[in-house]
């Protein structure tokens, strides 16, 4: 997370500038690059979810409510995945 986090600010710096970053949000590419950003963190919200608590309760009891809580939050995190692979490819045609 930390290297796609540096990666970022490194592309936004070659691509806009620090300096004019500040007019991106009232854009199209700054509104959708507010969504993939959102949604990286829903992602990441998921992945917590499911290593500290969601797991945890599979293995301690064996019950079909937990499957399909660990099935829906799997399913919610590969929505999220495919919808951010949509924005990065519509990011990508657009002028930041």
């Amino acid at each position: 997370v930390l290297t796609i986090a540096v990666t970022g600010l490194i592309n936004l710096e070659m691509i806009v500038g620090i300096a004019a970053a500040d007019r991106m949000p009232d854009s199209s590419y700054g509104y959708l690059l507010v969504a993939k950003l959102t949604l990286f963190g829903v992602m990441l919200a998921l992945a917590a979810l499911n290593r500290w608590h969601l797991t945890p309760a599979l293995a301690a009891a064996d019950s079909e409510i937990s499957v399909s809580a660990i099935r829906r939050s799997l399913l919610l995190e590969a929505s999220a995945a495919a919808t951010i692979l949509a924005l990065v490819a519509v990011l990508g045609m657009l002028e930041p």
